[in-house]
Order: C-alpha cells, then structure tokens, then sequence
C-alpha cells in the first residue's frame, strides 16, 4: 500500500505541472453503487471441474465505493484524477448443502487509490460524454463470511480474514457524461468496470474480484 502512495506522489505533481491555470483543479465526492463478483482461474486440468461449478454457483453481490476524488485538466480533453475511496465487494452463494448453510455472502471492505485519464469527446460543451481508463491499488482491511443456517432464521457473521491477501491490484475502464453548474461545480455519472489482477488467495485456483457499478459525482472547480 505504501509502494501505491509513494507512486501517487509521483505522478500528480507531474500532472499537475503540466497546467499552470489554478481553474483546472478541482476536488469533490464520489459514491458508486453496483454488483460485484469473484472470478475463479485455473491452469490445471484436473481443477478445470472445480473451477467450472464454482463459477455457476456463485452469484453478484451487492457493491459500493464512496469517497474524495481531485484532479487537473491538463488539456483541452485530457483529465488527470485520483482519489481514496472506501469500497466494499464480494460474492455470494446461495447454498452450501454440504455445510447445511444456505444465503452465504462473502463481503471485502476495502481502501482503494484509483489513478484515472479521462477524455472528453465534446468541449465548450454544457453536457460531455467521456471515456476513462486507470489503475487502482486497495487494501483490503476487513473480509468476512455470512449465512444462515438451513431450518434457521438466525443470520451468522464469521471473519474470513484467514489466507486473503490484502493487498489488490486491478484496472478500470469506463464510460460518462458530465455536467457544468453554478460555474464552480460539475456533476458526473460515470458507469466503471473493475478488473483486480491479484488473487484474493492463493493457490492452484486463482480468484479475483470483479465489479459494475454506476457513479455519481460532484466536483469543485478551484
């Protein structure tokens, strides 16, 4: 995670000395909503089976991301932007019968530092579309298991920090359109596919997390 804010520290201040004019920064918020799920990978044969049932038996999960986002315009469609945000992902299946537990969900809270470009299709425009593109280091700082047991109305909570590693890396892409207001401000909503490369464990079984979700945004011009 310190290797990913050290990066960060490298290139802002790169991007940002690209432009002089104080009117291109800008800072503001960002909450995301959407579904995500876990991707299992092998190059085994003899795990090909494994991989195959797990796939059709796990489900998307609920997913969000809220958090502050700052950037600068370094041209006139080029954006440079990065953020800390607080993410929360997972999978889910809807019966285990070998454990006898049914409506199992496994959630990661995250902190996640996305670095993204964006271009702007249209300028001088009130309303730009735009497509986006990044990278994103998290830290995972909580996992966790819940169920219900078969028969059983009770919900259960169990910490399945065992084995996960922590910290992830993944890229994004995506696609929006913003909005100018009040001079200040801009409103985004903006639709992110989230790819993780790391594995949240290892093994001959490789599994990554994947995640849509539509964001909505505000920002402050500077």
């Amino acid at each position: 995670m310190l290797r990913i804010i050290q990066i960060i520290f490298v290139i802002l201040p790169l991007c940002l000395s690209a432009q002089v004019d104080s009117s291109k920064y800008f800072i503001g918020g960002t909450l995301g909503i959407g579904y995500s799920s876990r991707i299992l990978t092998t190059t085994e044969s003899e795990l090909e089976l494994i991989e195959k049932s797990y796939n059709e038996l796990e489900e998307p999960t609920v997913s969000f991301r809220t958090g502050l986002r700052g950037g600068i315009q370094i041209g006139e469609n080029s954006i440079v932007s990065a953020g800390l945000l607080f993410s929360q992902n997972g999978y889910r299946i809807d019966t285990l019968e070998i454990a006898s537990i049914h409506n199992v969900s496994f959630r990661y809270k995250s902190l996640e530092i996305p670095v993204m470009y964006q271009y702007t299709f249209i300028k001088n425009k009130s309303i730009k579309p735009y497509l986006s593109a990044g990278v994103a280091g998290s830290f995972i700082i909580n996992s966790s298991m819940h169920y219900m047991r078969i028969n059983e109305l009770e919900k259960y909570k169990e910490n399945a920090s065992d084995g996960v590693n922590k910290l992830q890396f993944g890229a994004l892409v995506g696609a929006g359109i913003s909005k100018r207001f009040y001079e200040k401000y801009t409103f985004l909503i903006e639709s992110l596919y989230h790819q993780n490369f790391t594995s949240i464990h290892d093994g001959f079984l490789e599994r990554k997390l994947t995640n849509v979700s539509v964001n909505f945004g505000i920002v402050y011009h500077l």
